[in-house]
């Protein structure tokens, strides 16, 4: 029963606690004021002025915030600056000051709406808002009384002295562009001749090789393959340069059918087939072959390339 008796003093101790902690916040938010005020009640367009927020209270409150969103419901208010809150003690109250510059490009009455503000007591948010106001914006009014006429405008006669100028800076211009032209015909560079281009003929360079194949000595070696295979490429190459046909990638029917279409003699068809066989014959036979047919593969090869090389038409060079 004593125990009883003990728990209920304790909760009714906390219970008091907690109602008297509640009735001094409440008192300390009720005491807290909220104030906004314009430096002046009247500017002209373009004028800026100062909206001062304030809240003072006893000890406990802090961290203030405004909300300025219904600044921008106001149409013909700029806000230009907002500031940090101060802090300031006056008179064993604390006081929380902040200011916002505004500004209007349009004349008229405007109504500042009030704007919330929050802030906490001993830890507790409270929320309130500012009072209300009204700001007047003024445009400049002309006396018309002050104001002189307007006076016709009197030309005076142009002069020798007045185109100084023009002819000055058309004479500078001149100048520059001369200097300019001289520079650039002084360092323009001297065109070299392009050294002229000398085309071999397609003989000389199959003849040439053919000379270098027979000093190789390939086939007195032994490599019979090679030989082959160089001295075919050195006439493909020529027919290429020669005739102008596709020779180096073509079969032996097909350089033949295309060089039915050149000027080249039927007899130099045949002695080119023959040629061609004969080294397919060396080239492709398991036995040695014959050293007289290597050598009759270079003559033919040689008195192919003499018989059908190009002589040049002396009429036709000088005309070109």
């Amino acid at each position: 029963m004593v125990n009883l008796q003990r728990q209920q003093k304790y909760h009714l101790f906390y219970l008091m606690l907690f109602l008297f902690t509640g009735i001094t916040l409440q008192l300390n938010a009720q005491q807290a004021q909220i104030r906004a005020a314009l430096d002046t009640n009247a500017i002209l367009i373009g004028d800026q002025i100062q909206l001062k927020l304030q809240i003072s209270g006893q000890n406990g409150i802090n961290n203030p915030q405004s909300i300025l969103s219904n600044l921008d419901t106001v149409s013909g208010i700029e806000v230009l600056e907002v500031n940090e809150w101060d802090t300031l003690r006056i008179n064993n109250r604390i006081v929380f000051e902040q200011n916002i510059t505004l500004t209007s490009f349009d004349s008229g009455y405007y109504a500042i709406p009030p704007l919330p503000i929050q802030f906490s007591v001993n830890g507790r948010s409270i929320a309130r808002s500012s009072n209300q106001l009204v700001l007047k914006v003024n445009t400049l009014q002309p006396n018309s009384d002050q104001v002189a006429p307007n006076k016709d405008i009197i030309y005076e006669p142009l002069t020798l002295e007045d185109f100084y100028p023009y002819l000055l800076g058309l004479l500078a211009i001149m100048a520059l562009g001369a200097l300019i032209y001289y520079f650039m015909k002084r360092r323009k560079p001297k065109e070299e001749k392009a050294e002229p281009i000398i085309i071999r003929p397609a003989h000389e360079i199959a003849l040439e090789k053919l000379f270098g194949l027979k000093k190789s000595d390939l086939w007195q070696n032994g490599d019979y393959k090679s030989y082959i295979s160089q001295l075919t490429y050195i006439v493909r190459e020529y027919l290429e340069n020669r005739y102008e046909i596709q020779a180096l990638e073509s079969t032996t029917d097909e350089i033949l059918r295309d060089l039915k279409k050149s000027e080249i003699t039927e007899n130099h068809r045949g002695q080119l087939q023959q040629m061609f066989q004969m080294a397919d014959l060396v080239k492709f036979a398991k036995a040695e072959p014959p050293q007289d047919a290597n050598v009759q593969l270079i003559e033919y090869s040689e008195d192919f390339i003499i018989q059908t090389k190009l002589i040049p038409d002396p009429e036709k060079e000088s005309a070109a």
